[in-house]
């Protein structure tokens, strides 16, 4: 399951650019 990882990278990037 190698994608829930990619899927938080993606998410952490996500709310770095909300901030």
């Amino acid at each position: 399951m190698k994608n829930k990882n990619a899927f938080t990278l993606l998410e952490m990037l996500i709310v770095v650019a909300i901030i």
